[in-house]
């Protein structure tokens, strides 16, 4: 039970991490390349875990707010 909780809450903070790295580039105007960057957090290993922890550090310190300034 531990273990599938685990991996349910690091999907979903998989998920905001990787909208974050979206919203990062649709500020600073990237086109198509965004997809290939989601390809790529998907595919490697350590690219995963540091989208995993990007979404975690935007649920404390809001991230995606200081795209907007």
């Amino acid at each position: 039970m531990g273990l599938n909780l685990r991996v349910l809450v690091s999907m979903l903070f998989f998920v905001q991490g990787a909208s974050v790295a979206m919203a990062w580039l649709h500020h600073k105007g990237v086109g198509l390349l965004r997809y290939g960057l989601l390809a790529l957090l998907l595919f490697v290993p350590f690219l995963s875990q540091l989208c995993l922890l990007l979404g975690m550090a935007d649920m404390w310190l809001d991230v995606r707010t200081r795209f907007r300034r």
